[in-house]
């Protein structure tokens, strides 16, 4: 062998050598962060931080869009064309005005109206801010038959067909809506979810609009793939079903089975339930390993997320990947200061570890919404009640929904405010009318210092020009926390650039207006510091 040939054939030996032992060095990186490097100096490995790469555990999911997340309008009632606002779904046999089966929190309207019209979804919703609702209407007559049902289904052509004889697993959420005291309808108790396969894709949208057609299996081409009969109690229940695939199957049918819901007392019954966060995958390959919201919502504030319990493995939390210091257990605790974001695990145990999909978390601005209980409008003023603030609506005195509420007359007013989360959160305020000839300063009762552009700062409103201005903070021990002379600068509930504990504090105030009276005037009360 020649010389330069033996050389050039040690190099590519010791290159593929070298290659090899990077590769081999890179994938146990990925396995294991506690050497990695901590880049900010808190004492913690971020997600971010260089060599830390957990296996991110994810699944191939064959849906499309399957947490309806995706729209390109915002959805409207009336209209048949309008339920295909949201991507790659389309639905089938609508019932009327029920063409409105896809809801968007998102979407400035939809908060009010599901609270309005049907069973109100539990929240938080398990995924994300939109998902569908599926609608099934009986009628009593005697002749009445399955096949003449309205039954509503959402359907998809899969990414990539399922092959007959592999197995596959699809879970889902579906949920149960509370009483809504403003409309009778309900959700199906219990509902049971048929799953069909069609080989076609062009067979769905299923049905016609406004024709009872009953179950897929009453037309050519349909098979069934599962059914789930589920029960819940005005919460949102995990589903997981085995399909049985007879047949390559392109195109996805979910919504009622082939059974006939019980009829109500009157001639027409009807019944809705709702889906979201749907996975399509081989069961081989299905991921189990998420993370659960065990209790709380963004309108209450808080939150418990559950990371899958492994015997002898170690926990790390994160929000938006940094991690946060004392989070290491199989639990834990999401408060309202904390704030929004992306949440997930890493769980390690010896050489290995695996970081879970991340979760995001919402929090309602509702929590920290101030309307006052108590306010006063001046002769020929108009008085603003409720602020705009983006993603709130409120509903008032009637039903009127506007994102700002004003008013000209004294008296009392019902407001129920709606997020985009689907919270709502009901005030009612006592307008009285005030001589407005005499100088005065309105204070509110409260205030959220928490940096989320409500309510954030404590200040008085005058409703006239102030000659010389006063306002002092005390706790309830007597000590002054804050101090300002001009009636712009307000209390951010600190004191000595540290936050304040929640709770009452005294104000005083001294002010005078020479025009009305040459007279200084003092005003003292407490306000409540909200946390």
């Amino acid at each position: 062998m020649p010389l330069t040939v033996f050389f050039v054939k040690l190099l590519g030996k010791i290159a593929c050598y070298l290659l090899f032992l990077s590769f081999s060095i890179s994938s146990f990186s990925q396995e294991n962060c506690s050497n990695s490097k901590d880049d900010d100096r808190d004492g913690l490995i971020d997600l971010q931080d260089p060599d830390c790469h957990c296996e991110l555990k994810t699944t191939i999911n064959l849906l499309k869009n399957p947490s309806f997340e995706q729209y390109d309008r915002c959805p409207t009632y009336r209209w048949y064309e309008d339920s295909t606002t949201i991507n790659d779904w389309k639905f089938g046999i609508v019932l009327g005005w029920l063409v409105g089966m896809y809801y968007n929190y998102s979407c400035q309207g939809d908060s009010a109206f599901v609270a309005s019209n049907l069973p109100i979804p539990s929240l938080p919703l398990p995924d994300g801010k939109g998902f569908v609702m599926i609608n099934q209407a009986t009628s009593n007559r005697p002749d009445f038959q399955e096949k003449d049902a309205y039954k509503c289904y959402i359907g998809q052509c899969l990414q990539q067909p399922l092959i007959k004889g592999d197995d596959y697993t699809f879970t889902f959420y579906t949920g149960f809506g509370k009483t809504n005291p403003r409309s009778d309808s309900k959700s199906a108790q219990p509902f049971r979810v048929g799953i069909y396969g069609h080989t076609d894709c062009s067979a769905i949208p299923f049905g016609k609009i406004n024709v009872g057609s009953g179950c897929p299996l009453n037309y050519e081409g349909w098979v069934q793939l599962g059914v789930a009969i589920v029960k819940g109690n005005e919460n949102w229940v995990p589903v997981s079903v085995k399909l049985t695939i007879t047949k390559n199957i392109n195109a996805l049918l979910i919504g009622p089975d082939c059974t006939i819901v019980s009829p109500g007392a009157d001639d027409f019954n009807s019944a809705q339930n709702y889906l979201d966060k749907l996975q399509l995958s081989e069961t081989i390959n299905f991921n189990f390993k998420k993370i659960l919201i065990q209790n709380g919502n963004a309108c209450i504030g808080t939150y418990t997320l559950k990371a899958p319990f492994i015997d002898g493995a170690t926990y790390q939390w994160y929000k938006d990947s940094i991690a946060i210091s004392g989070a290491t257990g199989s639990l834990y605790h999401v408060a309202q200061f904390n704030g929004s974001g992306f949440y997930n695990v890493r769980i390690s145990r010896g050489n290995n570890c695996e970081t879970t999909d991340a979760l995001h978390i919402p929090f309602s601005k509702l929590v920290s919404l101030y309307i006052p209980a108590d306010t006063f409008i001046c002769k020929n003023e108009i008085l603003e009640i409720a602020s705009s603030v983006n993603g709130i609506l409120y509903e008032w005195n009637g039903g009127n929904s506007d994102s700002v509420i004003k008013v000209v007359q004294p008296g009392s007013y019902n407001i129920v405010a709606y997020d985009t989360n689907g919270c709502r959160r009901p005030f009612v305020v006592n307008v009285r009318y005030q001589d407005c000839d005499k100088c005065t300063i309105y204070m509110p009762n409260a205030f959220t210092p928490n940096n989320d552009g409500l309510n954030d700062i404590l200040r008085g409103s005058a409703n006239c020009s102030i000659d010389d201005y006063s306002f002092q903070i005390y706790n309830r021990w007597g000590q002054k926390v804050f101090e300002s002379n001009t009636i712009i600068n307000g209390w951010d509930g600190t004191h000595n650039n540290k936050p304040l504990p929640g709770g009452a504090y005294i104000y005083v105030v001294r002010f005078k207006n020479s025009s009305f009276e040459a007279k200084y005037k003092l005003l003292k009360g407490y306000v409540n510091l909200i946390r």
